[in-house]
């Protein structure tokens, strides 16, 4: 009998040892996954372990929405006011990048007109004068090189027609018969050369004073006949060629103000094409002073920083 019990004993531990191995199983299903095996009844904590790659989620997405692209953008910005390279894959066009090499200027300029004909005419004018000036992109690099510049200068200013001279001659506010304005239109190639923060340039080139004869304002009815063949005579004169082309040569200086503007001082002169009776006074020459302000261009750069344009 005892033999009996005990042997019903290992009977029913027999059939009771296939359960054993489901713990393993469920262990060796865990590791399958990439995870450590857990007691039981904590298998809800596992349904959690996905979650974890949310965050890793949220930050391609906001790769993808640009958000870590900024600092690249504001280099690129950076960039165009003459600082750091463009991102790596930023595509400029060629037009862009031209442009970009390019410099428009504004400023003004003090002209001085050598046209001292005597008590016929007023004192040599001087004559303010708004100014632009546009640089092609250069050949060369930020230290030394050359360019094609245009240039424009404004002026106006009042004239008479001295019959005694046979010209027309600068005229005082009292005694004037026309009203002259004058754009002066010039090209010029430029050679430059860059010492420390400063650019050294030199000009030289022909220029057109495109004037326009209109005729003088609040003029008195008795006045009018006289002022209006006046006026037409003082056209005539001008249309000559010798009269409004004349060769231009410039020497300036360029240097930086603040960090994205600059600046320049021009010294210009004109010479009369004709220059039959301008005698020792020079008569028909022509001066100019003048200062500039530009963004800043990549002669300010260092050679790094100029490369990238």
């Amino acid at each position: 009998m005892p033999s009996f019990g005990t042997a019903a004993q290992e009977d029913a531990g027999d059939s009771a040892a296939p359960e054993a191995p489901a713990p393993d199983n469920e262990a060796r299903g865990a590791v399958g996954l990439g995870e450590t095996a857990a007691p039981a009844g904590e298998g809800a904590d596992e349904s959690a372990a996905p979650e974890a790659a949310a965050p890793n989620n949220e930050a391609r997405g906001a790769a993808e929405l640009g958000e870590t692209a900024a600092p690249a953008n504001e280099a690129w910005e950076n960039n165009e006011l003459g600082g750091t390279a463009a991102p790596a894959g930023a595509e400029i066009s060629p037009v862009k990048r031209w442009f970009n090499r390019a410099t428009l200027s504004f400023g003004g300029s003090i002209l001085l007109f050598q046209e001292d004909y005597g008590f016929d005419a007023a004192p040599v004018p001087i004559l303010p004068a708004p100014s632009l000036a546009f640089t092609l992109p250069p050949l060369g690099n930020n230290f030394a090189g050359g360019a094609l510049e245009l240039t424009l200068d404004m002026y106006f200013t009042h004239y008479k027609y001295s019959y005694e001279l046979n010209r027309p001659v600068p005229a005082e506010i009292e005694n004037r018969s026309a009203f002259v304005f004058g754009p002066i239109l010039a090209f010029q190639l430029q050679g430059y050369l860059r010492i420390n923060m400063f650019r050294i340039r030199l000009n030289a080139g022909i220029s057109g004073d495109l004037r326009i004869v209109l005729l003088a304002e609040d003029l008195n009815e008795a006045d009018l006949e006289d002022a209006n063949k006046q006026k037409d005579d003082i056209a005539a004169f001008f249309s000559q060629y010798s009269q409004w082309l004349f060769p231009v040569a410039g020497l300036g200086m360029d240097f930086q103000i603040t960090p994205h503007w600059a600046g320049g001082l021009d010294f210009r002169i004109w010479a009369p094409l004709d220059f039959s009776g301008t005698g020792e006074q020079f008569l028909g020459w022509r001066f100019g002073v003048g200062f500039r302000m530009f963004k800043k261009a990549g002669f300010f750069e260092t050679p790094a920083k100029a490369a990238t344009r």
